[in-house]
């Protein structure tokens, strides 16, 4: 009984009201009519305010309660999914890119931060919160490799290419930069989705979309390089847990043979 008025209580209804306004708004960006308008102009703006927002208040309700709420935590990886899955197909302005990639980035920090909290912290639910801080790195890495793909896609100058051999011209889907960061992290081969070397012989081939841009040449390269650093720091990230998830194990020895 005292469990369930606790989780009746105003504190816990009031989390719930602003995570579910949140996932509101942000999928209403994306399904209202006219859907492109909306989904273009207002999207990044969306999302950026929605992750502050929840940020500050995760961070406001882990100091108050001592404990980090996963409320606004899942919320937080559901906004940033419907942010680059369901909006497949619309153009983006690159600054919209460039912050949606910087915020994809921020969150795969907090899921960092989340994990080493439980495991210094929060001891007692550490494998619940070592799910979902994977499941957050490896969501948002996608998130940040979809935009940093977007950017140059429209010139014929994208970071990635499908590996699967085609007759024609294979756009990338954003679910398919889940597989290359489960890739990325897990060491693994399961993905269609490779980085893409852009040959400069293209740039001469009148027939190829990316001989009208060849001023985006060098800083689609530098994007590619940005690329490569990033999927070499999540395959590191990849040891960091292991490292973490040793160091908990032998402190519940410890704690048990004390």
């Amino acid at each position: 009984m005292e469990k369930i008025y606790r989780w009746i209580s105003a504190e816990k209804i009031n989390t719930m009201i602003v995570a579910m306004s949140l996932l509101l708004v942000n999928i209403l960006s994306v399904i209202v009519p006219p859907s492109w308008f909306i989904t273009k102009y207002f999207n990044t703006p969306i999302f950026l305010i929605s992750i502050i927002i929840l940020i500050i208040m995760l961070i406001k309700k882990c100091k108050k309660d001592k404990k980090i709420s996963l409320v606004y935590l899942i919320s937080i990886n559901i906004i940033s999914v419907i942010s680059y899955v369901f909006v497949s197909g619309i153009w983006f302005d690159v600054w919209q890119l460039w912050l949606k990639a910087v915020i994809f980035i921020t969150i795969v920090i907090l899921g960092l931060v989340v994990v080493w909290k439980a495991k210094t912290k929060f001891v007692g639910k550490f494998n619940l919160y070592l799910i979902i801080s994977l499941i957050t790195v490896i969501l948002n890495f996608g998130g940040f490799y979809n935009s940093l793909y977007s950017i140059y896609f429209r010139y014929g100058l994208e970071s990635f290419k499908i590996e699967q051999g085609m007759t024609y011209p294979q756009a990338i889907i954003p679910s398919d930069f889940i597989y290359y960061s489960a890739d990325a992290f897990f060491g693994t081969d399961l993905s269609d989705v490779s980085l893409r070397y852009n040959d400069h012989n293209n740039l001469i081939d009148k027939n190829n979309i990316a001989s009208n841009y060849i001023d985006k040449y060098d800083d689609a390269n530098l994007t590619i390089d940005i690329v490569k650093m990033f999927s070499m720091l999540e395959s590191i990230l990849f040891l960091v847990y292991i490292s973490i998830i040793v160091l908990n194990t032998e402190g519940i020895k410890k704690k048990a043979e004390s």
